[in-house]
């Protein structure tokens, strides 16, 4: 119906602010393909009608039609609008409009759906920040979405579908950004700082020319990613240490960067030197130092770290803990960073004393010691099950249940001792080996023990690694055939019994060998306990002296009766400690007169039994007695002068033992030395013996040929008696494998007579063979062993040496010291007193004993070349100062040949010094190992060599360091003085003497060859 007339529906569209749209002067209007669009259509005259239809239809033809939602709205001003709601889909232009009620005049909408404006391409370029050392990275995509180190700058070049009317940059938490768009309109550019290690997003408010906007813009992910610090690990040493302040750690680790290390370092941490005051008052301070590691090449992702650190650098004292770890340093500059630091796990070093860590080394030496005993008395049972097993299989030919029992468990138990000896860290070869690189990494010298550590290990060595994995497989054969056995598989009884055999022979050598380290090491306890019990004696015995000689300055210039109570009763403590010391020696003597072995004569046996009567000769016990009686009387100089006494004779028995020492490792050497020759002439009479068996091929009747097979047989027999005696000798003086290849050729010489006896010629020359092999291997076993025993010979007689002469020096200190006190009383009061001419003779007479002291060490020492020299140079001096001495001189002249004489002397204690450690042999090709080894060869240089070259690299120092100042004199244009040209003519002679001396050794070294050759095998 056309007509007017009073209605009460007018119909209009809202927009989706609420704003009604003007038909007549927007007749179409433009939207975004595929954005949300909403239509309110509201009753301009009052209420909506109960029902409002629309009707929709597409330029295509399409159309539809229905019913729409009524709801209650309100606009941005809180004013409700009942309105009904149409959302028709924007994917293609299309006519809308709605009726209802009595209005069906509303006019249809044109709506002209576009594509709204979008992103086309986003070429993005990402610049890492300038430490990275990376280029710039370009990519192109339809998509924003970027990820970028932290620091990285960010270029986004953007191109539209359309040209533009405004573009606008949103983010995440920050204020939009009006963008400049280019001449075209359809390109504009965004950068900014990636400033975080996090996720956050952007997105872009895009208007077409002609204002059209998408309603939700599409958001694109911007992902910081962090430049993470060094990673770093320590991975040796693998917990906290206790070592000595001259310990070399090998330290290693790795460290890693995601973008490159620019330095590695040791970091450690020492107390800092604060005085007793600030001590009290503020806490313990930490200093850290650091030592540089690398990377070789700033940049590298990662870096293997291997160093060692010498702790001897640092002079820390005992007590000291030191915390150290390794750190890493990357580029990074952000934010005024001087890089990311990475740190490894830290470690703490426990500084002790040397005594205190040898004395931690004596307790894990010990346990190893017990442990080895524990494994001897396993393998002695296991041992005697298998002799039973062999008993009832070679009479019977079966096992019982319960002895196939008894086998299976037999096999586990030895497999279990296998392990305990020689597999993993835990093992006593695994605790073997670390106690070794222990002592060497804390530069602790105790040659026995690293000599005994050594022995045990070459003797357990081929026992883990050979003797007993056989012995294992032996077993299981055994069992196997035991097994086959009960259920009739064809198995040769026999070869059960070999298998047996084979087994049980290598659990008798492994006893054998277990039982002789288990003699050894009664004996090295011994040895251990004795030194440690005189050592403990000793620092008893001086510092008791030391207490006496501090309560004498208050008592002795008094009458006992004078005394107060407090001074007596210092007395009385000293004199009841000096009685307790007594006791101790004479609980030392009666033990060592009980355990000394009677029956064993060797030098350390004889060490511990002479010890006993020297203790009981010397009267030490009875001299302590009276020293404590002294005390008592507060007769401070008679107790003090007893007391010095008892310290030196202790030193003195000290020296002693050291010396038996040395003399037993000369006799090992001799004893090796008539071995070595004992067993070339055996290898000569064989390889002779075969030769003559040679000849009886083939066989003949001849009555002649009978005779002389006869004769061979009969030397046959002899020899192998001669090398299975000489296989026991060998075994009794603990060379086991050495032993037992003399007793294997033993063998293959009684089967060499047996085959002649039985006219196998052929075999017996097989036989023969195999025994001169044998042979060989004695003689470079016997060999080595002479090298080792020469080694360990040169390092007790060093030992015996310095200890005498760490003793001279002691003595001798103490002479120059006295000697300088006497001459400051003497300087001060202008002349002698009556007490002091009797101290400066006394003097005299100390400095001439210990003139006499050293030249008796000078001819111990007369055939090591430097090492002689240097104690006959020192006691020309002292014998010069107790000279001047006599003279009632004790000016610059007496003491200047003191310390010359004290400085020789360290000279020789430095020199005894061994290096910390050597370098591996380098390896070998495949045609150097394929050389044949040479027998007897010379060890190189020895320890009293090396000793040697460092004492005379020191006296030539020394020479040429006073040289140098004297010609620096006479450079300068100054008269030299009479002591100065006194001076030169002793540089002189010692530096001719030092040359000539030289010369003899180097002369000797060359002539010092193999004398020691083995016998070639004459092929017949």
């Amino acid at each position: 119906l056309d007509m007017d007339w009073p209605r009460r529906t007018t119909l209009v569209y809202l927009n989706r602010e609420f704003v009604p749209i003007d038909t007549l002067r927007e007749p179409a209007m433009r939207t975004g393909q595929g954005e949300p669009l909403t239509i309110y259509i509201e009753n301009r005259s009052g209420r909506l009608p109960a029902k409002v239809f629309f009707e929709r239809k597409t330029l295509n033809g399409e159309r539809e039609q229905g019913e729409l939602r009524q709801t209650t709205l309100n606009d941005a001003q809180g004013r409700p609008h009942q309105v009904a709601v149409a959302s028709p889909p924007s994917l293609a232009s299309f006519e809308f409009r709605a009726h209802g009620g009595d209005d069906g005049r509303a006019p249809w909408l044109m709506f002209n759906v576009v594509p709204p404006p979008r992103v086309q391409s986003f070429e993005i370029t990402l610049t890492p920040p300038r430490y990275a050392g990376r280029p710039p990275e370009t990519s192109t995509s339809g998509v924003g979405h970027l990820q970028g180190l932290v620091g990285s700058q960010v270029h986004i070049k953007c191109r539209t579908t359309t040209p533009l009317q405004s573009a606008i940059l949103k983010k995440d938490n920050e204020p939009r950004q009006t963008l400049t768009l280019s001449e075209n309109r359809q390109e504009f550019v965004l950068d900014w700082t990636i400033t975080a290690a996090e996720r956050s997003t952007y997105w872009l408010d895009l208007a077409d020319s002609l204002g059209l906007r998408v309603s939700n813009p599409p958001r694109y992910e911007i992902r910081g990613v962090a430049d993470q610090e060094p990673v770093v690990s320590l991975l040796l040493p693998t917990s906290d240490l206790r070592v000595t302040a001259n310990a070399e750690i090998s330290i290693t680790g790795e460290a890693r960067d995601d973008l490159g290390l620019q330095t590695t370092e040791m970091v450690y941490e020492l107390p800092s030197t604060v005085s007793t005051t600030e001590l009290a008052n503020t806490p313990l301070k930490l200093d850290q130092h650091s030592i540089p590691l690398g990377p070789p090449q700033p940049g590298n992702l990662e870096q293997a770290i291997q160093t060692t650190w010498k702790l001897s650098e640092l002079n820390l004292p005992a007590g000291t803990q030191v915390r150290f770890w390794l750190q890493a340093r990357d580029a990074c500059d952000l934010h005024g960073m001087n890089g990311q630091i990475g740190r490894s796990a830290v470690r703490v070093l426990s500084i002790l004393t040397p005594e205190e860590k040898q004395q931690e080394f004596s307790g894990q030496q010990n346990q190893i010691a017990e442990r080895l005993n524990q494994l001897r008395d396993k393998q002695a049972t296991l041992e005697q099950s298998t002799r039973e097993i062999i008993e009832q299989w070679k009479s019977i030919g079966s096992l019982r249940p319960a002895e196939i029992h008894e086998l299976e468990d037999l096999q586990t138990k030895q497999k279990e001792l296998s392990h305990e000896m020689g597999q993993g860290t835990n093992s006593v070869l695994g605790e073997l080996k670390a106690l070794q690189q222990a002592r060497t990494t804390n530069q602790l010298s105790d040659p026995q023990s690293s000599e005994s550590l050594t022995r045990w290990e070459a003797t357990l060595t081929p026992l883990a690694e050979e003797v007993l994995p056989a012995v294992l497989a032996q077993l299981d054969a055994t069992r196997q055939g035991v097994v086959q056995s009960a259920t009739n598989q064809p198995r040769s009884k026999e070869q059960t019994a070999a298998a047996l055999d084979q087994a049980h022979a290598g659990q008798v050598r492994t006893l054998d060998d277990l039982s002789q380290l288990s003699s050894e090491l009664a004996q090295w306890r011994r040895d251990e306990d004795l030194d440690k019990r005189l050592d403990d004696i000793a620092r008893r015995q001086a510092e008791l002296r030391e207490q006496s000689l501090s309560i004498g300055q208050q008592t002795s210039a008094k009458a006992l009766a004078e005394l107060s109570s407090q001074e007596q009763a210092d007395l009385s403590r000293a004199a009841d400690r000096q009685i307790s010391l007594a006791r101790d020696v004479e609980h030392l003597s009666s033990q060592l007169e009980a355990t000394s072995p009677k029956s064993e004569q060797s030098p350390n046996n004889f060490a511990v039994a002479t010890t006993a009567k020297q203790l009981a000769d010397l009267s030490v016990a009875a001299t302590m007695r009276n020293a404590s009686e002294a005390l008592r009387q507060n007769h401070i100089q008679s107790a003090t002068d007893a007391q010095q006494k008892l310290i030196d004779t202790l030193e003195q028995l000290k020296i002693g033992i050291e010396r038996q020492r040395a003399e037993s490792a000369r006799g090992d050497l001799e004893t090796l030395r008539k071995s070595i020759q004992e067993t070339e002439e055996l290898a000569r009479r064989q390889s002779e013996l075969r030769r003559r068996t040679a000849s009886l091929v083939p066989p003949s009747a001849d009555s002649q040929r009978a005779a002389e097979a006869i004769e061979t047989q009969k030397l046959q027999q002899e020899l192998a008696d001669q090398t299975l005696e000489l296989a026991q000798r060998l075994r009794l003086e603990q060379k086991s494998s050495t032993s037992t290849a003399a007793r294997r050729a033993g063998e293959r010489m009684r089967e060499a007579h047996e085959s002649l006896e039985q006219e196998e010629v052929t075999e017996s020359l097989e036989r023969q063979s195999e025994a001169l092999d044998e042979l060989r291997d004695v003689q470079d076993s016997l060999g080595e062993a002479f090298k080792e025993a020469s080694v360990r010979a040169d390092q007790e007689r060093i030992n015996a040496a310095g200890q005498l002469i760490v003793a001279l020096r002691a003595r001798a200190q103490s002479t120059h010291e006295e000697t300088v006190r006497l001459e400051q009383l003497r300087t001060t009061q202008g002349k002698w007193t009556r007490s002091q001419l009797k101290s400066i003779q006394q003097t005299a007479d100390s400095q001439r004993d210990i003139a006499q002291s050293c030249e008796q060490a000078g001819k111990q020492l007369g055939s090591i070349g430097i090492l002689g020299l240097c104690i006959d140079l020192a006691t020309e001096h002292f014998k010069t100062a107790a000279t001047q001495l006599d003279e009632r001189n004790a000016g610059s002249q007496p003491q200047t040949q003191q310390v010359a004489g004290i400085q020789l002397l360290d000279q020789f204690i430095a020199s005894l010094s061994s290096p910390s450690s050597q370098s591996p042999p380098p390896e070998q090709n495949g045609a150097e190992q394929e050389q044949p080894k040479l027998r007897n060869q010379s060890p190189g240089a020895s320890p009293l060599m090396a000793a040697e070259v460092r004492l005379l690299l020191k006296m030539q120092e020394d020479v040429l360091a006073r040289t140098r100042v004297l010609a620096d004199l006479k450079s300068s244009g100054q008269s030299l003085t009479n002591e100065q040209i006194s001076e030169l003519h002793q540089l002189r002679d010692r530096q001719k003497r030092l040359v000539q001396t030289a010369r003899a050794m180097i002369g000797h070294e060359k002539s010092t060859g193999d004398t020691l050759s083995p016998v070639e095998e004459d092929q017949p």
